[in-house]
């Protein structure tokens, strides 16, 4: 059997949930497609929201001859395959590129589509989850429509729901399915606008239910809470690092008992790709501070120095004097990082690994509602003492830059302190758009543990 968000994948405009901004009647995008006159996109918004769907529908509305790249793992061969075909007899009409993850495609990749898709050749319809303006190549923002996909409401996901219900029971012949009102509210509601999420708990549900002595499958209210059971998970990303100091252990640990003791559900799980995340970070954040900082030249923002004779000595003396050495480190790298001949080698595969450590978190997050690690390996320390061994002062962000890296929202807030009375850090991540979830979870423990009455600062 398909799964059900295959099963489900809407083949026509009116079987799309939500989105009735952009595709309701007479809406614009509604008019776009219906007219046949199909333009260069964008599509921005949040995962499980239509966004992959409704492209297939307009390269099928378009008549023209249909290539679907995803720009994590796609290359700049890739697209030459794709243009080479644009001189033959198939593509003669000119081309619909579907391009997933866009933001991933350095600009180099980008302005390889530009010549094609400036003469018409090459229709775009790209999409992403990042805010399109910091990513995308200002000359394809420029000649392509931005579309923002919203998450769907719960009234459309109960329809989408009732039309995954339909479909499966024809493949189940004599068995009959029965799912309740109040299970797929509860669907609805739990899966924060996503269809496919939604989708994902049902189909578990009659996976894991057997059929009664009257060859029915009932799904209720606590089925679905079984099968999507809110969980606070403990992940160790490395678990040498974080054994090394067994207060901090300890303390999660504690920690993690207390969520027990309120009723949640605990289950240790791994994030493994997060184990590249922390060389990933420095080398999009340097580079990105590298671009960022170049502004700071003493003439137009920042800092400027009163020692120079000549234009030169002025670039020269503000920046060496405005910035620290942690800053001079950093910008050097993202210099190197982003120089001719090794921008493909770091930079572009660092945002590939990034992409990778995006949809790991949207795996995890598909089962599971909070992510619980430490803050921090070591507990905070005296200022100035890792000034001299930057890499051992860089790891200590290791559990916190696969949120970075990923864009999931999380907070830090204490579990206790060592015996040095130095406060303990514990971090709760939570899905896309979902920050109500890790504020409850967190306020929860802090209620129950009223941290600020039992410690207080030595000062």
């Amino acid at each position: 059997m398909k799964p059900l968000a295959d099963l489900v994948r809407p083949t026509e405009l009116d079987e799309v949930c939500g989105q009735e901004h952009i595709l309701g009647k007479n809406k614009i995008l509604d008019r776009i497609i219906k007219s046949g006159h199909i333009s260069n996109m964008i599509f921005y918004g949040p995962p499980g929201t239509g966004k992959t769907t409704v492209a297939n529908i307009i390269a099928k509305k378009a008549g023209k001859r249909f290539y679907k790249l995803n720009a994590t793992n796609a290359s700049l061969k890739d697209i030459q395959d794709i243009t080479k075909e644009l001189d033959t007899f198939l593509g003669m009409n000119g081309v619909v590129l579907y391009l997933d993850e866009i933001q991933n495609f350095n600009k180099k990749q980008q302005q390889s589509l530009l010549e094609y898709i400036e003469d018409g050749r090459i229709t775009l319809i790209a999409s992403t989850t990042e805010n399109p303006y910091f990513y995308i190549f200002k000359a394809i923002l420029s000649r392509s429509t931005i579309f923002e996909f919203k998450p769907v409401g719960e009234k459309d996901i109960k329809k989408a729901l009732d039309r995954a219900i339909t479909l499966r029971s024809k493949e189940y012949n004599e068995i009959c399915i029965k799912v309740t009102n109040e299970a797929k509210e509860y669907l609805a509601a739990y899966c924060n606008g996503d269809v496919r999420k939604a989708l994902n708990g049902l189909e578990i549900a009659l996976n894991s239910t057997k059929p009664n002595d009257d060859k029915e499958i009932v799904i209720d209210l606590e089925v679905v809470k079984d099968s999507t059971q809110s969980k606070v998970i403990a992940f160790d990303m490395d678990g040498t690092l974080l054994n090394s100091n067994k207060q901090i252990s300890k303390k999660t640990q504690e920690a993690i008992e207390k969520y027990k003791e309120l009723g949640a559900e605990i289950e240790e799980f791994s994030l493994d790709i997060a184990d590249y995340a922390l060389a990933t970070y420095y080398i999009i954040a340097p580079a990105e501070a590298s671009s960022n900082l170049g502004r700071f030249d003493g003439i137009r923002y920042g800092y400027r120095t009163p020692n120079y004779t000549n234009l030169k000595e002025l670039f020269k003396n503000s920046r060496s004097e405005g910035f620290g050495s942690e800053v001079k480190r950093r910008i050097i790298l993202g210099t190197y990082v982003l120089s001719s001949g090794y921008y493909d080698a770091y930079y572009k595969k660092a945002q590939q690994v990034r992409t990778l450590v995006k949809q790991e978190f949207q795996k995890a997050f598909e089962k599971y509602d909070v992510i619980l690690t430490p803050t921090s390996p070591i507990v905070a320390f005296d200022i100035g003492t890792k000034s001299s061994n930057p890499m051992e002062m860089y790891l200590s962000d290791i559990c916190t830059v696969p949120v970075n890296i990923a864009g999931v929202p999380a907070i830090s807030i204490p579990c206790g302190v060592d015996s040095n009375n130095m406060p303990i850090g514990m971090q709760l991540i939570g899905n896309y758009f979902d920050e109500e979830t890790i504020l409850n979870a967190a306020y929860t423990y802090e209620q129950a543990t009223n941290f600020r009455s039992k410690y207080k600062p030595n000062l």
